[in-house]
């Protein structure tokens, strides 16, 4: 009779001592098992499950050594391959936040003659910023209205003008 569940049943019991006998390759895992049986002496259904665990190591090894290839071929072989994917797949989405940097800056740069000719209250605002968007893509265009923004044509300053105001109904007079 075999010991534990998923045994054949025309295999012979294995007595402990032929167990450490031919399990006598695997020190490490004497020593745990040996361990593991001094702990759960008082529970014999699970020092034979153990056991039966134990028996099977062998069976199990070539497919542990299996999984073990598998795993070392996804760790260093995928592993690397899926950060450098990782990797670049950072820099393009670095690039797709840099293109619209870039994007917004240029936009910027594009509406500079428009930009002077308000800050400098220029009189000509309007037809600046209309040659700036019409034609400032031809470079040419952009210079011309860049010129015209920073040329004079610019509205005086206007002082502050003192308006009579009634102080005692807060209306103009």
């Amino acid at each position: 009779m075999g010991v534990g569940i998923l045994t054949d049943q025309n295999q012979p019991s294995i007595t402990p001592e032929e167990e450490r006998a031919r399990l006598s390759g695997y020190p490490a895992l004497d020593r745990a098992v040996e361990e593991k049986r001094a702990r759960l002496s008082r529970h014999p259904k699970i020092v034979r499950a153990f056991t039966y665990v134990r028996g099977q190591w062998n069976p199990l090894s070539s497919y542990a050594k299996v999984a073990i290839i598998v795993g070392v071929f996804f760790f260093l072989v995928l592993g690397p391959v899926y950060f450098i994917l990782a990797f670049i797949e950072g820099i393009i989405q670095g690039f797709r936040m840099l293109g619209a940097l870039w994007a917004v800056f240029f936009l910027a740069l594009y509406f500079v003659p428009a930009i002077v000719a308000y800050k400098r209250h220029h009189r000509q605002t309007l037809a600046i910023t209309v040659l700036n968007v019409a034609a400032g893509w031809t470079g040419l265009g952009w210079v011309a209205a860049l010129v015209w923004a920073c040329t004079g044509d610019v509205v005086k300053e206007v002082s502050s003008v003192e308006l009579p105001i009634d102080k005692s109904t807060d209306r103009l007079m």
